[in-house]
């Protein structure tokens, strides 16, 4: 009999596999944008590359991540 420990942890690795395939799924038909939508600042060609349907350039998504 699997004990509450057991079953917490199928649960956190379920929920691990589907999140990580959902942000796949997610990610691989959007294009990164060329200009941020926040500001029209260009967005570099390593950030476009290292982040799949990137939309924003990195002192934006940081404000946004601040919540500012």
């Amino acid at each position: 009999m699997a004990d509450i420990i057991d079953i917490a942890n199928d649960y956190a690795e379920r929920h691990i596999e589907y999140s990580l395939a959902k942000h796949a799924a997610r990610t691989k038909d959007e294009n990164s944008a060329f200009y941020c939508v926040e500001c029209n600042d260009a967005i570099p060609h390593r950030r476009r590359a290292a982040i799949l349907g990137v939309k924003t350039c990195v002192d934006c998504q940081a404000k946004i991540e601040r919540g500012l």
